[in-house]
């Protein structure tokens, strides 16, 4: 959710100047509509094992 939501304020809405609130609310819904109509898997640069082992250690200090 993290990644959606910094690509869409890197995409979108850093350089965007909007009048209201309504036109921001539509723009955010059209950027949403477009990644939906082209969806792309997610893929992260860690595989399963590289999360493990880092993720690991946290969860053996609770």
């Amino acid at each position: 959710m993290e990644v959606f939501f910094s690509k869409m304020a890197r995409s979108i809405l850093r350089h965007m100047r909007v009048g209201s609130k309504e036109e921001l609310i539509r723009r955010i819904e059209a950027y949403r509509w477009q990644m939906n109509r082209d969806p792309v898997p997610f893929r992260s640069k860690y595989g399963f094992e590289e999360l493990e082992r880092c993720t690991t250690p946290l969860i053996l200090k609770q």
